[in-house]
C-alpha cells in the first residue's frame, strides 16, 4: 500500500485499492489540499501500478515537483508520467505542501481464523496479499487470542509479525479514515497464554535470535505425525530432524549431547516397548525425553536453557529452588541471625 506523508503536518493519505487514480486538488479529489492558492482546483493524479508509484501533472497552473528539483523550481511535464519510489519527496505548488512518498507491504498469514467480510474487504482494500501457508516473505500472522498452531510457531521462528484482526480494523477505521500514521504492530500483540506461563506481549514480538535458536541441534521424532508437525519449525530456527519411525538410528547417538529426542505425546494410541526402553537408556545417561510443548515453549521464550534441553531435569531444579526457598525463609525468620545471638521472631 502507497500513502504520501505530509512532511510539515504529518497528515497521512494512504493510496487504497480502487479502479482509478488518486486524484489531487484544491475540492473534490482524493487528497484535498487546502490554505495554498498555487494548488489548482484538479492538480495531479497518483496512479499505483504494481512497485511503481505514477505521478501525471494535469495541467496545474504552478505545477508539481519532485526530489532534487523541489528547490530548484523545476516542476515535472505536464500530462507525462513520472515514476516515484519510496523516499522520494513531492511538492505540489509552490509552498509548503510537500509529501514523502512510503510504501508497506502486507503478505498476509492467517491461523485458525474465519476470514469474515469485514476482515477480507479491509485486506483487499489496503492491498494485502493473502497466503495459505508459511513461506519467506510473510509480513504478519493474524492471529486470535489463545491458538497454538503450527503456523504460529513457524512465524514466530521466521520472524513474521503476529497481530490481532483488529490491527488492520484501526488501519481502516482510524488511519485512512482520518489520515492518521500506521499504528505500532506490537500495541495489537494478541493475547496468549499457556499452562504455567504468564502473557506478556513482548513474548510474541520479533526477535533476532530466534532464526538460529536451533542451530546445531538435532530433534529426533518417534513417530511420523510429530515429524511432520514440527519439522518445518525446526529448521526455520536452524535445526535439524530425523524421524526414528522411518530411518534406523544407532542407539548412542540419542545420548550425543547436540540430540534432543522427542517424547510421545498423550494422544498417541500407541507406545510401543522400543519407546520405553529407550527412555531408560537415556534416563541411565542422565538425559530425558523432550515434551514436544516444550518446542513452542523454547520459541516463546527464545531460550533452550531449560526448555528442549535434555540434560535439565524440571523436579530436581523444583526441589532445589523450594529448599532454598525454606532456607531463606528461615534466615529472614531469625532474623538472619545464625551465631547464638538474641533471636526475635517476625510477627
Amino acid at each position: 500500500m502507497w500513502y504520501l506523508r505530509n512532511i510539515n503536518t504529518e497528515h497521512v493519505y494512504y493510496l487504497v485499492s480502487q479502479p482509478v487514480g488518486h486524484t489531487v486538488g484544491r475540492a473534490g479529489t482524493g487528497l484535498i489540499i487546502t490554505g495554498d492558492e498555487s494548488i489548482s482546483r484538479y492538480h495531479a493524479m497518483l496512479w499505483p501500478i504494481n512497485n511503481v508509484l505514477h505521478l501525471i501533472d494535469t495541467g496545474s497552473k504552478y505545477g508539481s515537483y519532485v526530489n532534487d528539483n523541489i528547490a530548484k523550481n523545476v516542476r515535472i511535464s505536464k500530462e507525462q508520467a513520472t515514476a516515484l519510489k519510496p523516499g522520494d519527496k513531492i511538492r505540489f505548488g509552490l509552498y509548503k505542501s510537500i509529501w514523502l512518498v512510503e510504501k508497506v507491504d502486507f503478505r498476509c498469514l492467517t491461523s485458525m481464523l474465519f476470514m469474515d467480510n469485514g476482515l477480507k474487504t479491509i485486506l483487499d482494500q489496503i492491498g494485502a496479499e493473502l497466503v495459505s501457508t508459511y513461506t519467506e516473505g510473510v509480513t504478519h500472522l493474524i492471529m486470535p487470542p489463545n491458538i497454538m498452531h503450527t503456523k504460529f510457531l513457524e512465524c514466530l521462528a521466521g520472524q513474521v509479525q503476529i497481530v490481532s484482526p483488529e490491527f488492520f480494523q484501526t488501519i481502516a477505521r482510524d488511519c485512512i479514515v482520518h489520515g492518521k500514521a500506521l499504528p505500532l504492530e506490537k500495541d495489537f500483540t494478541p493475547a496468549y497464554t499457556g499452562p504455567y506461563m504468564r502473557y506478556e506481549p513482548k513474548l510474541l514480538h520479533r526477535n533476532p535470535s530466534r532464526s538460529n535458536l536451533f542451530t546445531g541441534k538435532e530433534f529426533i521424532f518417534l513417530s511420523t505425525v510429530q515429524f511432520r508437525h514440527f519439522e518445518n519449525v525446526v529448521k526455520i530456527a536452524g535445526g535439524v530432524c530425523l524421524c526414528a519411525s522411518d530411518k534406523k538410528i544407532l542407539k548412542s547417538r540419542f545420548v550425543e549431547p547436540n540430540v534432543i529426542v522427542i517424547k510421545l505425546n498423550s494422544s498417541s494410541t500407541t507406545h510401543p516397548k522400543s519407546v520405553e526402553t529407550l527412555s531408560q537408556y537415556l534416563t541411565s545417561h542422565r538425559r530425558r525425553m523432550v515434551l514436544e510443548v516444550e518446542i513452542e515453549y523454547a520459541l516463546i521464550f527464545c531460550s533452550t536453557e531449560k526448555f528442549c534441553n535434555p540434560d535439565y531435569n524440571f523436579l530436581t531444579s523444583l526441589a532445589k529452588s523450594t529448599k532454598q526457598d525454606t532456607v531463606k525463609s528461615g534466615q529472614e525468620d531469625s532474623g538472619g541471625t545464625s551465631n547464638g545471638g538474641n533471636i526475635s521472631k517476625r510477627s
